[in-house]
């Protein structure tokens, strides 16, 4: 069964320093071979991490508790965090997370994540997975552009009510994939995906975000997740930016299909808009979290071998109503005609027993 794999990179902000030019890809740039343990220090912790690349360009990264094997609790948040910060994971995404699951990972036996990055040409209807440094970079430049753009065409609206031109700035959008599977012993398992608009796509309507798994069950209200954004607004030609959060979903909760388990969350993604009573809006950074626990099926079996997935869906109609959400072919996301577009991140996992 196929898997999304990316690039090493411990620290997503390093990518940001690298030269402009954007580098061609040979196939023997990139490796499916693990590579070996590295120790990675985040705020005066120390953490081993194993890190791989798969030859799309997906990031895999694995850490062993050797404080589970001798029955050690950890209840320091700061060390729970930098070992989450380790794993790939940006603060302002783990700001969505709850304390409790955040201790709940940096005290399971095994975490296993995904992190894949997808470009997206709605021009052209591409979708191609590519390395984080080249999304994070190629996101930067656009995010700029478009924001200069956004300012600019909102003070000729607001002073002058020229309408801005439908131009090429928002045809092409780049989205992160973040997934985890954490293993917490006794055949029980916490799933999590989280996603981040690094620029946001054209077109907005219901999405969804959710992880799900072969070989378990759901347990049932262990299924929560939050969302947030940011907001800039051009009011009277002066801009005030702020981020908005919410725990909100239309629809959530647990289900399952075809050997598959999970669970998601329906939201509605917000709108940029150009006003002439003083107001414009635009919203960026669109992050999303949803989470939930699971347990094996057949708990008393041994070295079990399965995939789990997080799925971001995206539809491309406004389909004017409130959609539900199912899993079809281990993608879990909003159930619409046409389909929705799925960006996902695959994790491999052994249940040892």
């Amino acid at each position: 069964m196929k898997k999304d794999v990316c690039i090493p990179t411990l620290f997503l902000a390093l990518c940001l320093c690298m030269v402009m030019a954007v580098p061609t890809f040979a196939a023997d740039e990139v490796t499916n071979e693990p590579l070996e343990n590295t120790t990675v220090e985040v705020n005066g912790y120390s953490f081993e991490i194993q890190e791989k690349v798969d030859e799309d360009f997906t990031i895999v990264r694995t850490y062993v508790n050797p404080d589970a094997q001798l029955m050690m609790v950890n209840d320091d948040l700061d060390k729970a965090k930098a070992l989450l910060i380790a794993l790939g994971m940006d603060e302002e995404s783990l700001a969505l997370w709850t304390d409790e699951t955040i201790l709940t990972v940096a005290n399971s036996e095994k975490v296993t994540i995904s992190d894949s990055y997808y470009e997206i040409n709605d021009n052209k209807n591409t979708v191609t997975q590519i390395p984080a440094d080249i999304a994070i970079r190629e996101a930067e430049i656009l995010a700029n552009e478009q924001m200069d753009s956004f300012i600019r065409d909102s003070i000729n609206v607001q002073e002058n009510g020229i309408e801005p031109l439908k131009g090429t700035l928002y045809e092409t959008s780049f989205i992160r994939v973040y997934h985890l599977v954490s293993y917490m012993g006794n055949a029980k398992y916490l799933f999590s995906t989280d996603s981040l608009w690094l620029t946001m796509p054209a077109f907005r309507d219901f999405d969804s975000l959710g992880s799900c798994a072969q070989l378990t069950t759901a347990t049932p209200n262990t299924n929560i997740g939050s969302w947030s954004y940011d907001m800039t607004t051009v009011i009277d030609g002066q801009t005030e930016n702020k981020r908005v959060n919410s725990t909100k979903f239309v629809d959530s909760g647990l289900e399952n299909n075809g050997g598959w388990a999970g669970a998601a969350g329906v939201f509605r993604l917000p709108s940029s808009t150009y006003s002439n009573d003083g107001n414009s809006i635009k919203c960026d950074n669109f992050r999303a979290h949803y989470e939930y626990q699971g347990k094996m099926n057949s708990a008393g079996m041994s070295n079990q071998n399965f995939n789990s997935k997080g799925t971001y869906s995206h539809t491309t109609v406004r389909i004017g109503f409130t959609p539900s959400f199912s899993i079809e072919g281990g993608n879990i996301g909003v159930d619409v005609t046409p389909a929705p577009k799925y960006y996902t991140a695959w994790v491999e996992e052994n249940y040892p027993g």
